[in-house]
Protein backbone atom coordinates (compact mmCIF):
# COMPACT_ATOMS: atom_id res chain seq x y z
CA UNK A 1 0.00 0.00 0.00
CA UNK A 2 1.09 3.39 -0.60
CA UNK A 3 0.87 5.99 1.84
CA UNK A 4 -0.37 9.37 1.04
CA UNK A 5 0.94 12.35 3.14
CA UNK A 6 -0.05 15.70 4.27
CA UNK A 7 2.67 18.65 4.38
CA UNK A 8 4.14 17.36 7.44
CA UNK A 9 4.94 14.24 6.49
CA UNK A 10 2.05 12.39 8.49
CA UNK A 11 -0.04 9.26 6.82
CA UNK A 12 -3.51 10.26 6.06
CA UNK A 13 -4.72 7.39 3.73
CA UNK A 14 -3.65 4.67 1.63
CA UNK A 15 -3.62 3.62 -1.85
CA UNK A 16 -4.01 0.16 -2.43
CA UNK A 17 -4.62 -1.81 -5.71
CA UNK A 18 -6.11 -5.23 -4.98
CA UNK A 19 -6.01 -5.99 -8.81
CA UNK A 20 -5.75 -4.69 -12.32
CA UNK A 21 -9.37 -3.33 -11.98
CA UNK A 22 -9.91 -1.37 -8.69
CA UNK A 23 -7.56 0.98 -6.49
CA UNK A 24 -8.95 1.21 -3.10
CA UNK A 25 -8.60 4.34 -0.46
CA UNK A 26 -8.20 2.91 2.67
CA UNK A 27 -7.49 4.93 6.24
CA UNK A 28 -4.71 4.44 8.26
CA UNK A 29 -6.89 1.96 10.37
CA UNK A 30 -6.80 -0.27 6.91
CA UNK A 31 -10.91 0.77 6.77
CA UNK A 32 -12.15 1.09 3.00
CA UNK A 33 -12.89 4.89 2.08
CA UNK A 34 -13.69 4.97 -1.40
CA UNK A 35 -12.48 2.66 -4.61
CA UNK A 36 -12.30 3.21 -8.45
CA UNK A 37 -13.71 0.62 -10.60
CA UNK A 38 -11.18 0.91 -14.05
CA UNK A 39 -13.58 -0.82 -16.08
CA UNK A 40 -16.51 1.27 -15.77
CA UNK A 41 -14.43 4.56 -14.49
CA UNK A 42 -16.55 5.06 -11.84
CA UNK A 43 -16.08 5.88 -7.91
CA UNK A 44 -17.75 4.31 -5.22
CA UNK A 45 -18.10 5.52 -1.38
CA UNK A 46 -17.34 3.07 1.01
CA UNK A 47 -21.03 1.76 1.21
CA UNK A 48 -21.26 0.94 -2.64
CA UNK A 49 -22.85 4.10 -3.54
CA UNK A 50 -21.73 5.75 -6.73
CA UNK A 51 -19.58 9.04 -5.99
CA UNK A 52 -19.13 9.91 -9.70
CA UNK A 53 -17.50 9.14 -12.81
CA UNK A 54 -13.70 9.16 -13.15
CA UNK A 55 -11.45 8.28 -10.07
CA UNK A 56 -12.75 10.78 -7.81
CA UNK A 57 -11.19 8.62 -4.25
CA UNK A 58 -9.03 12.08 -3.98
CA UNK A 59 -11.80 13.69 -2.49
CA UNK A 60 -12.69 11.18 0.26
CA UNK A 61 -8.53 11.71 1.85
CA UNK A 62 -9.38 12.82 5.37
CA UNK A 63 -8.10 15.93 6.46
CA UNK A 64 -5.47 16.15 9.13
CA UNK A 65 -7.26 16.98 12.56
Amino acid sequence: MKPIRDSSGNVLAYEHEPNGYRTELRSRSNGLLAWHDKNTDQTYDRHGKRAGYGDQTGKFIPSEE
